[in-house]
Parts: structure tokens; sequence; C-alpha cells
């Protein structure tokens, strides 16, 4: 504002004089052109005053160039143009500023959803390795004594002792085959074959725990021979065999770890394996029937008759009346207790 102000009235003056210039040579230049004609003396005059008046206009004309240009680098557009380029400036520089904000942010953000995804693909591995690790503790037996330093056991531990669990009655093999051998049909409040099922607290388990362990010795039975394995008594049993039933079942029913020596698994077998039931098995399935016909280590099935209170046959193809019971014999079990390892300890069969 101050140069503007600064500028205006020179500016005025000049363009005062340059109009007046114009007009008077204008208005006075046919009048004296006539009276110098008129009168010659004149003339001496009329030149002059021509001279005088154009001198004034270039003279103004001159004011309002230099005018002109010495108000021009303190013109208001010029500091409006100068304000606008510097805001630009310093928008662009906030602008590049957020967006190299906003691009750390998409790092991060992208960073943090790959942790998360990381994170959750951890969290189904360790749950997942925690199923396998209680799977491998029921399924691993130690023959370390004591716990093991660092490792928190689950439930059972991996080698029990009979000290931890006083309440249980068959611990040693011994004290379960005393009541056997004793006992007699209907002599006794529970199943003898089955007296050993007892948890924790030294408490039987309930029928249908019962039920379902003879259930998997069965679907076991199956699965040997889908494999095409006969199964045999547990003495002709082999090694791979033996322990992949004991892992099998100990894993399921962590109960049958307590005991000495693992007998009670073993005593599984002993216990409830015919060879008419695995003759059953295989009457009963169309596929193994094919697979086994006139195998020689599967006998011929009329009927299926089990002495057992403690099981009931898999199938009767004969009939029976309440009164009357047919028993075909085609072979009999002779072990009543599960040999130890290396030996091949039997017994007579009773009717138990």
């Amino acid at each position: 504002m101050a140069n503007t102000s600064r500028f205006m009235l020179p500016t005025l003056l000049m363009r005062s004089l340059l109009s007046a210039s114009l007009v008077l040579r204008t208005a006075l230049i046919l009048p004296l052109l006539v009276l110098a004609l008129l009168v010659p003396l004149t003339l001496a005059l009329l030149v002059p005053l021509i001279l005088a008046l154009d001198m004034i206009t270039l003279l103004a004309t001159l004011g309002l160039i230099l005018g002109h240009y010495a108000k021009a680098p303190a013109s208001p557009d010029d500091d409006s143009t100068d304000s606008d380029t510097i805001k630009f400036l310093e928008l662009r520089a906030i602008n590049e500023k957020l967006m190299r904000k906003i691009q750390e942010l998409e790092a991060r953000e992208k960073t943090s959803l790959e942790y998360e995804e990381m994170f959750e693909a951890l969290r189904d591995v360790v749950y997942d390795t925690k199923d396998d690790i209680q799977k491998i503790a029921g399924h691993i037996a130690v023959s370390s004594t004591g716990e093991i330093p660092g490792i928190k056991t689950f439930g059972i531990p991996l080698n029990p002792k009979k000290i931890h669990y006083e309440n249980l009655k068959y611990w040693p093999q011994s004290a379960w085959l005393a009541v056997r051998r004793k006992a007699k049909p209907k002599d006794s409040k529970a199943p003898v074959l089955s007296l050993f099922f007892e948890d924790e607290s030294g408490e039987m388990v309930s029928d249908e725990v019962k039920e379902e362990v003879r259930g998997d010795m069965t679907a076991y039975w199956v699965d040997m021979l889908h494999e095409g394995k006969v199964p045999v008594h547990y003495s002709g049993l082999g090694l791979k065999h033996r322990e992949d039933f004991r892992l099998t079942m100990e894993g399921k029913y962590p109960w049958l770890q307590l005991c000495e020596g693992h007998w009670k698994v073993r005593q599984l077998w002993v216990n409830h394996y015919k060879k008419t039931r695995i003759a059953a098995i295989i009457d009963n399935d169309p596929e193994l029937k094919i697979k086994f016909a006139n195998h020689p280590l599967v006998p011929i099935v009329v009927d299926i008759i089990t002495d057992s209170e403690d099981t009931q046959p898999l199938k009767k193809r004969a009939r029976a009346s309440s009164k009357e019971k047919v028993t075909i014999v085609i072979s009999s079990d002779t072990e009543i207790a599960a040999p130890h390892w290396g030996q091949g300890v039997t017994y007579p069969a009773d009717t138990l």
C-alpha cells in the first residue's frame, strides 16, 4: 500500500500534462495556421509554441513510462504471487511428509497383520503340540525313576510309582491272580476278569468304560485282520504288535499304566482273546471272509458261546434254548495270566 500511494500522484500529474498538451496542440494548431497565413509575423510565434507542446507531451510520456517501471517491483500482484508460491511449497512439503507417514503406518499395519497371522499359527501349533505331548505322555514308558526335571506331567506320570497310588488293590499281577485262581462262577460281586480295571483312586471304572475297552480290543483285532495279520495267543504275538497294542490301550486308558510291568494291558489280551472270536469277526465281515477263506489259522465257526460273565458272544449262528447251551469247542485258550516279557508262562484254563 505504501508503494502504491507513493507513485500515485506523479502518475496522475504526468497523465494530466500529456492530456493537456495533446488538447492544446489539437485545439490551437488550426487557428494559429490561419492566423499565420493572414499575419506572417505570427508564424515566428507558432513554431516555438508547437515545439513547447511537443516537449511537454514527450516529457509526460516519459514520466508515465518511468513511473510504471518504478512501481512494478512493488506491485501487489507480485507480492501475492510470491506469497502463493511460498504457500504452495509449504503445502507440498507437508503433503510429502504426510505421505511418508501414511506409508510408514501402512508398513506397520502390514507388519502387524503378519505378526498376528504368525501368532495365530504359533498358537495353533502350541495347542496341537500340547495335545501331542499328552498323547505321547500316555504312550511312552520311561525307565528312569522319579520325575523329569523341568517337565510337568499330565495326569498320570510317565513312570507311575505304587507309593503314589496306595488305594490300588491290584498293582502287582500276583494280587489279581490270587483272586482269579480262588474265584468260582458267581462267587464274586464283580466280574473277576475286570477286577483290575481300577482308576487312580482305586475305584473300578464304570461298566460303560469296560465295554468301551472290550470294543477297542475287538477294533484292534479288526485292524490287524484288514492288514492281513491274524491275531494269535499273546504268547505267540510278536514284539511289534505287543508294543503297539500296549501303546494304543495305555494311551487311551491311562489308568491301565497303574501296575507293575504293564501286566494289565497284556492281561486284557489273554482274558479276551479266543480264536472263535476272531473267526466271528471274519464271519461278520464279507471282505475279511473272502480274504481269509480256508486260512489254516482261522477255525470254521458253527456256534460261538462264551462262558465268561464278563463278555457276550459276538455272533450266534445256531440258537439254543434258555435251559440248554450248545458249545462247539474248536480250540481253547490255555493262558489265564499274561506272561512277563521273555517268558511263556501258561496256566490251566478254567471257566471264568
